[in-house]
């Protein structure tokens, strides 16, 4: 059952928009699945292209169910983010099997 989880959760990420832009920071999905303890865990890639240093860059994400019906939202939070680099983010949502989906956009 984990295995057909995780394989489903890898085909929905394979098959959502995977970068997205708010200006120049842009970000993309690394990873999504549900942990050992059934948390949702998620990992952005930041790509900071404005042109200045960031001190944070913040995406907000809604934790969805199979019906893209909104469970939860948590922020996923780089810290740091010179010109041109890529800063790693991870976050954990709450324990809930209904947990199937997540959608992200950029805070800042």
């Amino acid at each position: 059952m984990e295995d057909a989880m995780r394989a489903i959760l890898a085909l929905l990420i394979a098959t959502t928009a995977n970068v997205a832009c708010a200006g120049e920071l842009e970000f993309s999905y690394e990873s999504f699945q549900m942990t050992q303890t059934g948390a949702a865990e998620l990992v952005i890639k930041f790509t900071n292209r404005t042109g200045a240093h960031l001190d944070y860059a913040v995406a907000r994400c809604a934790l969805l169910d199979a019906d893209n019906k909104a469970i939860t939202t948590m922020p996923v939070i780089a810290r740091d983010m010179p010109v041109g680099t890529i800063a790693y983010a991870k976050n954990y949502g709450p324990r809930d099997s209904r947990v199937k989906h997540v959608n992200c956009r950029i805070e800042r």
